[in-house]
């Protein structure tokens, strides 16, 4: 007796505001899920694309506005084993400006994702269904493996570790202590000290330590934190201005990024920003890090230009790495041109 996925029955009867199967000879779209509630209008930056004859849907919505199953692993259709309801949609208008479009829930069986919102904050975590695509085998731009791993900051320093371990100083990734809870806190580098706490991102659970003194009321306030781990470096003092190095695909870009506001960090205060050439030291980090997590389409490796003229490396960003604003629209395409040439490979079968 045949088996007949749940997930079938699901499209077929059109259920949560789903719509039935094509007319016959007609081929299917193609859906393409992008998971950013923020920023941009994936809708007209995809625009009218077809391949192979299947037409691109692009279904836009923050990871708050999804939910994800039911999920399985028998459907010989592959596109079948991950049930996505959308309960809203996200668009903007002409200035940007977001326009949450509220509708019945929608169900859709996305063949690709493309994910630019960050899986796990310090007020969401969204794992679950993050392991939902994993599980099905839904393809994702950046890979879900790799998402996964960015939502740990252990995880990425580990594979920077390892570069620098066998690189030495041409992948200079800064001198850096972890203790996995105040229990065994120990730091060895000198002051001024940052802390990192957590998985936290855009400058959120950052703080500068003065001294030993400050940074024993920072263990006993770590305590409280129900068993948070931490990352500790030495606060880079000759530090002359931020650099961003970042890859879309094959296109390497360098920005440096000045702090005009008095904060040390940049990236919440107020900062001047600016596009400077790529180096050859820039560009062979891309080609060290571009290969990590069976290989990263979308990256940004954030670092310090000292005023000794030397460099220092503090860490990775995947996929949800924001753009400078003067290049989003020519990095936008590029990102839709790296989803719809891996759209084309999944419709080729390669």
């Amino acid at each position: 007796k045949a088996t007949v996925s749940v997930l079938y029955w699901i499209q077929m009867m059109g259920l949560f505001g789903g719509s039935s199967s094509s007319a016959a000879g007609d081929k299917p779209p193609f859906t393409v899920l992008v998971i950013q509630s923020d920023g941009y209008d994936w809708g007209k930056i995809f625009g009218s694309q077809t391949i192979e004859g299947r037409e691109i849907k692009v279904v836009q919505s923050g990871w708050e506005e999804i939910g994800i199953g039911p999920c399985e692993n028998y459907s010989k259709d592959k596109k079948m084993r991950c049930c996505v309801t959308v309960y809203e949609e996200t668009q903007r208008n002409a200035h940007k400006e977001k326009i949450a479009v509220k509708k019945n829930p929608s169900t859709i069986f996305p063949e690709l994702v493309l994910i630019r919102n960050e899986v796990y904050t310090h007020c969401s975590d969204h794992r679950n269904k993050l392991f939902g695509l994993m599980y099905s085998g839904v393809p994702c731009v950046n890979s879900a493996e790799s998402i996964f791993s960015f939502t740990e900051r252990p995880l990425i320093m580990a594979e920077l570790n390892k570069l620098k371990f066998k690189h030495g100083d041409s992948f200079p990734v800064i001198d850096q202590c972890y203790a996995p809870s105040d229990k065994t806190f120990m730091y060895s580098l000198p002051f001024p000290a940052v802390v990192k706490v957590g998985a936290a991102h855009a400058g959120m659970g950052k703080m500068k330590i003065k001294d030993h003194h400050d940074m024993s009321d920072f263990r006993s306030v770590l305590a409280m934190t129900n068993g948070k781990y931490c990352l500790m470096e030495p606060f880079v003092k000759n530090s002359k201005h931020d650099l961003r190095i970042q890859c879309i695909g094959n296109v390497v870009r360098a920005f440096s990024r000045q702090d005009v506001s008095g904060e040390w960090k940049t990236n919440t205060g107020t900062s001047m920003c600016e596009e400077i050439p790529v180096t050859p030291e820039f560009q062979k980090w891309v080609d060290l890090v571009r290969p990590l997590w069976g290989g990263l389409d979308i990256f940004t490796i954030d670092a310090i230009h000292q005023t000794d003229g030397k460099n220092v490396i503090l860490e990775v960003n995947g996929t949800s790495s924001g753009l400078f604003p003067d290049r989003e629209d020519e990095d936008n395409i590029l990102i839709r041109d790296i989803v719809l040439t891996k759209a084309k490979m999944i419709i080729k079968g390669t």
